[in-house]
């Protein structure tokens, strides 16, 4: 994870938690929970769904299973700027990105 990317984490939780302690500060000053389910919601959303995506977008692929083999591509991977190779396994048909 990059370091833009770790700060835009913190900002967001920062958020989120923010909401939640406005909601609770509302609350202790005599509002009704009913008023403040928008603030808890977005709140709640914004921290689990910060928290909970990191792993959603790039499947688990094994690389121990089945015949891998390279397809001769390469490339610079514009967000670590580290150099990737293609695999592919002609049995499942899946591709993935490893670090050369």
């Amino acid at each position: 994870m990059s370091s833009g990317t770790a700060a835009l984490r913190v900002i967001a939780i920062a958020l989120g938690v923010g909401l939640l302690f406005f909601a609770y500060k509302l609350h202790t000053q005599g509002l009704p929970l009913e008023a403040l389910w928008i603030l808890i919601l977005d709140g709640a959303l914004i921290v689990g769904g910060t928290i909970f995506e990191r792993g959603r977008y790039k499947p688990k692929i094994d690389l121990e299973s089945g015949k891998w083999t390279e397809t001769g591509e390469k490339f610079q991977d514009p967000t670590t700027g580290k150099l990737m190779k293609v695999v592919f396994n002609p049995a499942t048909g899946e591709r993935d990105y490893v670090e050369i």
